[in-house]
Protein backbone atom coordinates (compact mmCIF):
# COMPACT_ATOMS: atom_id res chain seq x y z
CA UNK A 1 0.00 0.00 0.00
CA UNK A 2 1.40 3.43 -1.05
CA UNK A 3 2.47 5.89 1.34
CA UNK A 4 1.62 9.17 -0.17
CA UNK A 5 2.46 13.15 0.60
CA UNK A 6 -0.79 14.01 1.72
CA UNK A 7 -0.47 11.69 5.10
CA UNK A 8 3.25 12.02 5.65
CA UNK A 9 3.47 16.15 5.29
CA UNK A 10 0.61 16.26 8.43
CA UNK A 11 2.55 13.48 10.08
CA UNK A 12 6.01 14.57 10.28
CA UNK A 13 5.30 18.66 9.98
CA UNK A 14 5.87 19.81 13.42
CA UNK A 15 8.68 17.12 14.16
CA UNK A 16 10.94 18.07 11.73
CA UNK A 17 9.46 22.14 10.95
CA UNK A 18 8.61 21.28 7.56
CA UNK A 19 6.97 23.90 5.17
CA UNK A 20 5.55 23.34 2.30
CA UNK A 21 6.38 26.21 0.08
CA UNK A 22 4.62 25.11 -3.37
CA UNK A 23 2.76 22.41 -5.55
CA UNK A 24 0.13 21.55 -2.74
CA UNK A 25 -2.13 19.69 -5.24
CA UNK A 26 1.10 17.36 -5.95
CA UNK A 27 0.61 15.72 -2.20
CA UNK A 28 -1.24 12.49 -4.04
CA UNK A 29 2.40 11.05 -5.29
CA UNK A 30 3.79 8.51 -3.20
CA UNK A 31 6.67 8.14 -1.42
CA UNK A 32 8.51 4.93 -2.91
CA UNK A 33 12.05 6.47 -0.94
CA UNK A 34 14.45 9.00 0.28
CA UNK A 35 17.12 10.34 -1.08
CA UNK A 36 19.75 12.39 -0.43
CA UNK A 37 21.35 14.67 -3.96
CA UNK A 38 23.10 17.71 -4.46
CA UNK A 39 24.00 17.38 -8.02
CA UNK A 40 21.00 17.22 -10.56
CA UNK A 41 23.56 15.45 -13.56
CA UNK A 42 22.87 12.38 -11.24
CA UNK A 43 19.32 11.96 -11.46
CA UNK A 44 19.98 9.41 -14.03
CA UNK A 45 20.12 6.91 -10.93
CA UNK A 46 16.88 7.92 -9.67
CA UNK A 47 14.10 5.07 -10.14
CA UNK A 48 10.91 7.60 -9.38
CA UNK A 49 9.04 8.35 -6.40
CA UNK A 50 11.97 9.41 -4.42
CA UNK A 51 11.46 12.47 -2.30
CA UNK A 52 14.73 14.34 -2.68
CA UNK A 53 16.21 15.86 0.29
CA UNK A 54 19.23 18.58 -0.88
CA UNK A 55 21.08 21.02 1.12
CA UNK A 56 22.67 22.90 -2.19
CA UNK A 57 26.18 22.71 -1.85
CA UNK A 58 27.27 23.47 -5.10
CA UNK A 59 24.79 26.11 -5.46
CA UNK A 60 26.27 28.87 -5.23
CA UNK A 61 22.72 30.35 -3.83
CA UNK A 62 21.65 30.21 -7.29
CA UNK A 63 18.14 29.95 -8.07
CA UNK A 64 18.53 29.11 -12.24
CA UNK A 65 20.89 26.15 -10.30
CA UNK A 66 17.47 25.48 -8.00
CA UNK A 67 15.30 25.77 -11.20
CA UNK A 68 17.71 23.12 -13.26
CA UNK A 69 17.79 20.69 -10.54
CA UNK A 70 14.03 20.83 -10.16
CA UNK A 71 13.51 19.97 -13.93
CA UNK A 72 16.23 17.41 -13.26
CA UNK A 73 13.69 15.41 -10.19
CA UNK A 74 10.57 15.91 -12.05
CA UNK A 75 11.96 14.40 -15.32
CA UNK A 76 12.74 11.41 -13.25
CA UNK A 77 9.20 11.64 -11.50
CA UNK A 78 10.49 11.78 -7.92
CA UNK A 79 7.52 12.59 -5.73
CA UNK A 80 9.13 16.09 -4.13
CA UNK A 81 12.07 17.75 -2.74
CA UNK A 82 13.03 18.96 0.45
CA UNK A 83 15.26 22.20 0.54
CA UNK A 84 17.56 22.01 3.90
CA UNK A 85 17.64 25.56 4.19
CA UNK A 86 20.96 27.33 6.10
CA UNK A 87 24.58 28.10 4.78
CA UNK A 88 23.87 27.28 1.19
CA UNK A 89 20.20 27.71 0.43
CA UNK A 90 18.43 30.88 2.04
CA UNK A 91 14.44 31.35 1.62
CA UNK A 92 15.34 33.95 -0.78
CA UNK A 93 16.23 31.53 -3.49
CA UNK A 94 11.86 30.59 -3.37
CA UNK A 95 11.37 33.40 -6.60
CA UNK A 96 7.89 33.66 -7.62
CA UNK A 97 9.65 31.55 -11.10
CA UNK A 98 11.00 28.40 -8.87
CA UNK A 99 7.56 28.46 -7.41
CA UNK A 100 5.69 29.06 -10.42
CA UNK A 101 7.46 26.29 -11.78
CA UNK A 102 6.00 23.80 -8.77
CA UNK A 103 2.80 24.83 -9.17
CA UNK A 104 2.57 24.20 -12.95
CA UNK A 105 4.13 21.01 -12.01
CA UNK A 106 1.87 20.06 -9.36
CA UNK A 107 5.35 19.26 -7.49
CA UNK A 108 5.98 19.80 -4.15
CA UNK A 109 8.07 21.69 -2.59
CA UNK A 110 9.51 21.43 0.89
CA UNK A 111 11.59 24.18 3.46
CA UNK A 112 13.45 22.96 6.69
CA UNK A 113 15.41 24.11 9.14
CA UNK A 114 19.38 23.47 9.03
CA UNK A 115 18.93 22.30 12.80
CA UNK A 116 16.79 19.46 11.63
CA UNK A 117 19.32 16.46 10.81
CA UNK A 118 19.00 15.06 7.48
CA UNK A 119 19.77 11.46 9.18
CA UNK A 120 16.97 11.85 11.88
CA UNK A 121 14.57 12.67 9.03
CA UNK A 122 15.41 10.10 6.31
CA UNK A 123 15.81 7.47 9.31
CA UNK A 124 12.07 7.97 10.44
CA UNK A 125 11.33 7.93 6.39
CA UNK A 126 13.34 4.73 5.91
CA UNK A 127 11.55 2.89 9.09
CA UNK A 128 8.02 4.16 8.03
CA UNK A 129 8.69 2.67 4.24
CA UNK A 130 9.63 -0.30 5.37
CA UNK A 131 6.15 -0.09 7.86
CA UNK A 132 4.44 0.09 5.15
CA UNK A 133 5.86 -2.18 2.71
CA UNK A 134 5.82 -4.74 5.29
CA UNK A 135 2.06 -4.23 6.51
CA UNK A 136 1.33 -4.42 2.60
CA UNK A 137 2.76 -7.86 2.45
CA UNK A 138 0.97 -8.94 5.22
CA UNK A 139 -2.30 -7.90 3.80
CA UNK A 140 -1.54 -9.87 0.57
CA UNK A 141 -0.76 -12.94 2.38
CA UNK A 142 -3.91 -12.44 4.35
CA UNK A 143 -5.94 -12.19 1.14
CA UNK A 144 -4.39 -15.25 -0.70
CA UNK A 145 -4.69 -17.24 2.53
CA UNK A 146 -8.56 -16.85 2.47
CA UNK A 147 -8.75 -16.98 -1.06
CA UNK A 148 -7.11 -20.58 -1.02
CA UNK A 149 -7.52 -21.91 2.33
CA UNK A 150 -11.15 -20.88 3.36
CA UNK A 151 -10.68 -23.49 6.45
CA UNK A 152 -8.61 -22.33 9.80
CA UNK A 153 -8.03 -18.84 8.54
CA UNK A 154 -8.65 -16.98 12.07
CA UNK A 155 -4.93 -15.55 11.55
CA UNK A 156 -5.77 -14.19 8.28
CA UNK A 157 -9.09 -12.19 9.74
CA UNK A 158 -7.32 -10.68 12.35
CA UNK A 159 -4.97 -9.02 10.59
CA UNK A 160 -7.45 -7.72 8.02
CA UNK A 161 -9.76 -6.63 10.45
CA UNK A 162 -7.05 -4.71 11.81
CA UNK A 163 -6.13 -2.90 8.77
CA UNK A 164 -9.69 -2.23 8.61
CA UNK A 165 -11.82 -4.92 6.63
CA UNK A 166 -14.29 -6.05 8.90
CA UNK A 167 -14.80 -10.20 8.61
CA UNK A 168 -18.85 -9.70 8.62
CA UNK A 169 -18.98 -6.79 5.87
CA UNK A 170 -19.93 -7.70 1.83
CA UNK A 171 -16.88 -7.92 -0.66
CA UNK A 172 -16.75 -8.65 -3.54
CA UNK A 173 -13.53 -10.46 -5.69
CA UNK A 174 -12.78 -9.39 -8.98
CA UNK A 175 -9.61 -10.69 -11.09
CA UNK A 176 -7.10 -9.26 -13.58
CA UNK A 177 -5.60 -10.75 -16.84
CA UNK A 178 -3.11 -9.37 -18.60
CA UNK A 179 -2.05 -9.72 -21.97
CA UNK A 180 1.15 -8.58 -23.49
CA UNK A 181 4.03 -8.85 -26.26
CA UNK A 182 6.37 -8.03 -23.36
CA UNK A 183 7.35 -10.43 -20.55
CA UNK A 184 5.74 -9.02 -17.50
CA UNK A 185 5.58 -9.94 -14.19
CA UNK A 186 3.07 -7.29 -12.29
CA UNK A 187 4.55 -8.54 -8.80
CA UNK A 188 8.15 -6.85 -10.05
CA UNK A 189 6.38 -3.97 -11.40
CA UNK A 190 6.75 -1.76 -8.38
CA UNK A 191 6.21 1.49 -9.91
CA UNK A 192 2.88 0.18 -11.26
CA UNK A 193 1.85 -0.89 -8.28
CA UNK A 194 1.98 2.19 -6.72
CA UNK A 195 -0.29 4.02 -9.02
CA UNK A 196 -2.40 0.91 -8.49
CA UNK A 197 -2.22 1.42 -5.04
CA UNK A 198 -2.60 5.80 -4.82
CA UNK A 199 -5.72 4.96 -6.95
CA UNK A 200 -7.57 2.85 -4.56
CA UNK A 201 -6.59 5.06 -1.77
CA UNK A 202 -8.34 8.16 -3.36
CA UNK A 203 -11.35 5.64 -3.96
CA UNK A 204 -14.26 5.58 -1.46
CA UNK A 205 -14.92 2.07 -2.12
CA UNK A 206 -12.07 0.31 0.70
CA UNK A 207 -10.15 -1.91 -0.87
CA UNK A 208 -6.98 -4.18 -1.95
CA UNK A 209 -5.01 -5.20 -4.54
CA UNK A 210 -3.58 -9.04 -3.64
CA UNK A 211 -0.85 -9.38 -5.97
CA UNK A 212 1.50 -12.62 -6.56
CA UNK A 213 3.17 -12.78 -9.74
CA UNK A 214 0.79 -12.39 -12.21
CA UNK A 215 -2.15 -13.21 -10.18
CA UNK A 216 -4.18 -9.80 -9.23
CA UNK A 217 -7.17 -9.86 -7.49
CA UNK A 218 -9.06 -6.60 -6.24
CA UNK A 219 -10.99 -7.24 -3.03
CA UNK A 220 -13.31 -4.26 -2.63
CA UNK A 221 -15.93 -3.83 0.45
CA UNK A 222 -18.94 -3.16 -0.81
CA UNK A 223 -22.91 -3.94 -0.94
CA UNK A 224 -22.94 -3.93 -4.70
CA UNK A 225 -20.68 -4.24 -7.97
CA UNK A 226 -22.22 -1.74 -9.54
CA UNK A 227 -20.51 0.59 -6.84
CA UNK A 228 -16.96 -0.98 -8.32
CA UNK A 229 -17.25 -1.07 -11.63
CA UNK A 230 -15.56 2.38 -11.98
CA UNK A 231 -12.99 1.53 -10.38
CA UNK A 232 -12.33 -2.22 -12.10
CA UNK A 233 -12.82 -0.30 -15.14
CA UNK A 234 -10.17 2.42 -14.01
CA UNK A 235 -7.36 -0.45 -12.87
CA UNK A 236 -7.87 -2.19 -16.24
CA UNK A 237 -6.84 0.81 -18.16
CA UNK A 238 -4.12 1.61 -16.20
CA UNK A 239 -2.85 -1.57 -16.00
CA UNK A 240 -3.20 -2.28 -19.85
CA UNK A 241 -1.76 1.41 -20.72
CA UNK A 242 1.59 0.25 -18.27
CA UNK A 243 2.17 -2.54 -19.29
CA UNK A 244 1.80 -1.82 -23.02
CA UNK A 245 -0.91 -4.37 -24.01
CA UNK A 246 -4.30 -5.19 -22.56
CA UNK A 247 -5.51 -6.23 -19.59
CA UNK A 248 -9.51 -7.76 -18.68
CA UNK A 249 -11.32 -8.18 -15.48
CA UNK A 250 -14.21 -10.81 -14.24
CA UNK A 251 -15.79 -9.17 -11.07
CA UNK A 252 -16.94 -12.65 -8.99
CA UNK A 253 -20.39 -12.74 -6.86
CA UNK A 254 -20.63 -11.25 -3.64
CA UNK A 255 -19.59 -12.86 -0.71
CA UNK A 256 -21.43 -12.28 2.87
CA UNK A 257 -18.18 -11.90 4.73
CA UNK A 258 -14.56 -12.65 3.87
CA UNK A 259 -14.69 -16.28 4.58
CA UNK A 260 -16.46 -16.41 1.38
CA UNK A 261 -13.98 -15.11 -0.56
CA UNK A 262 -12.51 -18.24 -2.29
CA UNK A 263 -16.25 -18.64 -4.05
CA UNK A 264 -16.09 -15.00 -4.75
CA UNK A 265 -12.92 -15.52 -6.37
CA UNK A 266 -14.24 -18.37 -8.09
CA UNK A 267 -17.00 -16.68 -9.76
CA UNK A 268 -14.16 -13.83 -10.89
CA UNK A 269 -11.89 -16.21 -12.52
CA UNK A 270 -15.10 -18.17 -14.33
CA UNK A 271 -16.51 -14.44 -15.20
CA UNK A 272 -13.11 -13.30 -16.72
CA UNK A 273 -12.55 -16.48 -18.61
CA UNK A 274 -16.07 -16.23 -20.13
CA UNK A 275 -15.57 -12.68 -20.66
CA UNK A 276 -12.21 -13.41 -22.27
CA UNK A 277 -13.90 -15.51 -24.77
CA UNK A 278 -15.87 -13.31 -26.17
CA UNK A 279 -13.44 -10.49 -26.40
CA UNK A 280 -14.72 -8.00 -23.19
CA UNK A 281 -12.82 -6.00 -21.38
CA UNK A 282 -14.95 -6.26 -18.37
CA UNK A 283 -17.74 -8.46 -17.43
CA UNK A 284 -19.64 -8.93 -13.93
CA UNK A 285 -20.46 -12.53 -12.79
CA UNK A 286 -23.87 -10.44 -12.45
CA UNK A 287 -24.41 -9.81 -15.65
CA UNK A 288 -23.69 -13.40 -17.31
CA UNK A 289 -27.26 -14.70 -16.85
CA UNK A 290 -27.87 -18.76 -17.60
CA UNK A 291 -23.85 -18.79 -17.36
CA UNK A 292 -24.24 -18.15 -13.18
CA UNK A 293 -25.90 -21.89 -13.16
CA UNK A 294 -23.85 -23.01 -14.91
CA UNK A 295 -20.76 -21.66 -12.96
CA UNK A 296 -22.52 -23.72 -10.38
CA UNK A 297 -21.96 -26.59 -11.72
CA UNK A 298 -19.06 -28.55 -10.16
CA UNK A 299 -19.52 -32.02 -12.30
CA UNK A 300 -18.04 -30.21 -15.93
CA UNK A 301 -18.47 -33.56 -17.60
CA UNK A 302 -21.95 -33.68 -17.13
CA UNK A 303 -22.11 -30.18 -18.48
CA UNK A 304 -20.45 -31.24 -21.34
CA UNK A 305 -22.17 -34.67 -22.08
CA UNK A 306 -25.21 -32.61 -21.98
CA UNK A 307 -24.08 -30.58 -24.59
CA UNK A 308 -22.81 -33.33 -26.90
CA UNK A 309 -26.03 -35.25 -26.63
CA UNK A 310 -28.58 -32.29 -27.72
CA UNK A 311 -26.10 -30.44 -30.67
CA UNK A 312 -23.98 -34.06 -31.47
CA UNK A 313 -26.92 -34.02 -34.55
CA UNK A 314 -26.31 -30.57 -36.03
CA UNK A 315 -22.51 -30.93 -35.27
CA UNK A 316 -21.89 -33.96 -37.43
CA UNK A 317 -24.11 -32.62 -40.12
CA UNK A 318 -21.32 -29.62 -40.42
CA UNK A 319 -18.67 -31.89 -40.72
CA UNK A 320 -19.74 -34.19 -42.42
CA UNK A 321 -21.05 -31.58 -45.02
CA UNK A 322 -18.57 -28.50 -44.12
CA UNK A 323 -21.81 -26.32 -43.55
CA UNK A 324 -22.15 -24.26 -40.51
CA UNK A 325 -25.90 -25.69 -39.92
CA UNK A 326 -25.32 -25.09 -35.87
CA UNK A 327 -24.93 -21.66 -36.17
CA UNK A 328 -28.20 -20.88 -37.76
CA UNK A 329 -29.67 -23.07 -35.40
CA UNK A 330 -28.28 -21.20 -32.72
CA UNK A 331 -29.47 -17.64 -34.00
CA UNK A 332 -32.98 -18.96 -34.89
CA UNK A 333 -32.94 -19.44 -31.19
CA UNK A 334 -31.36 -16.87 -30.09
CA UNK A 335 -33.98 -14.54 -32.27
CA UNK A 336 -36.79 -17.17 -30.83
CA UNK A 337 -37.55 -18.14 -34.50
CA UNK A 338 -37.25 -15.07 -37.13
CA UNK A 339 -36.31 -16.48 -40.03
CA UNK A 340 -36.08 -12.51 -41.58
CA UNK A 341 -33.63 -11.75 -38.32
CA UNK A 342 -31.75 -14.52 -39.28
CA UNK A 343 -31.50 -13.60 -43.11
CA UNK A 344 -30.40 -10.38 -41.63
CA UNK A 345 -27.65 -11.10 -39.40
CA UNK A 346 -25.86 -13.65 -41.27
CA UNK A 347 -26.53 -11.47 -44.85
CA UNK A 348 -28.35 -14.59 -46.59
CA UNK A 349 -31.52 -14.74 -48.18
CA UNK A 350 -34.82 -15.81 -46.55
CA UNK A 351 -35.02 -18.90 -48.71
CA UNK A 352 -31.57 -19.91 -47.63
CA UNK A 353 -32.63 -19.99 -43.67
CA UNK A 354 -35.88 -21.46 -44.52
CA UNK A 355 -34.20 -24.47 -46.47
CA UNK A 356 -31.45 -24.63 -43.43
CA UNK A 357 -34.55 -25.06 -40.93
CA UNK A 358 -35.82 -27.46 -42.82
CA UNK A 359 -32.89 -29.62 -42.74
CA UNK A 360 -32.68 -28.93 -39.00
CA UNK A 361 -36.71 -30.17 -38.49
CA UNK A 362 -37.01 -32.52 -41.21
CA UNK A 363 -33.35 -34.52 -41.32
CA UNK A 364 -32.35 -33.98 -38.47
CA UNK A 365 -35.08 -34.24 -35.97
CA UNK A 366 -35.03 -31.00 -34.39
CA UNK A 367 -38.82 -30.21 -33.02
CA UNK A 368 -38.06 -26.19 -33.12
CA UNK A 369 -41.60 -25.88 -32.39
CA UNK A 370 -41.71 -27.17 -29.09
CA UNK A 371 -40.77 -24.18 -26.34
CA UNK A 372 -39.22 -26.87 -24.32
CA UNK A 373 -36.70 -28.34 -27.35
CA UNK A 374 -35.75 -24.94 -27.88
CA UNK A 375 -35.07 -24.31 -24.02
CA UNK A 376 -32.95 -27.12 -24.18
CA UNK A 377 -31.25 -26.55 -27.39
CA UNK A 378 -30.31 -22.39 -26.03
CA UNK A 379 -28.78 -24.33 -23.02
CA UNK A 380 -26.84 -26.78 -24.63
CA UNK A 381 -25.37 -23.66 -27.09
CA UNK A 382 -24.05 -21.62 -23.91
CA UNK A 383 -23.02 -24.63 -22.03
CA UNK A 384 -20.75 -25.28 -24.71
CA UNK A 385 -19.61 -21.59 -24.93
CA UNK A 386 -18.69 -21.58 -21.43
CA UNK A 387 -16.84 -24.90 -21.40
CA UNK A 388 -14.86 -23.71 -24.14
CA UNK A 389 -14.16 -20.73 -22.14
CA UNK A 390 -12.59 -21.82 -19.22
Amino acid sequence: MAWMLRDCYPEYRSRFELELAAGESGLDRAVKWVYVAEDYTTSDFLRGGELIITTGVISGGDPQWLLKFLQHMTAQHTCGLILNLGPYLQREILTPEILAFCEQHRYPLFVMPWHIHIYDITRCFYDRIFLDTRRSEELDAAFFRLLEHPDGTQSALSVLASAGFPADMPYYVTAFSVSSDHSVVLSENRTLLDELSVTLLRQSVPAHLAVRRNDVFLIAQSASAHDIRSLVQTLTELIGQRTAGSCSAGIGSRADGLANLSQSQRHALDTLRLGCSRGQSLTCYDDTGFFRILMSVSDKEMLRQYAQTALAPVHEYDRIHRSDLARTLYLYLLHRGSVQAVAEHTFCHRNTINHRIRILKETLGYQLDDSAVCFELMSAFLAEEYLQSQ
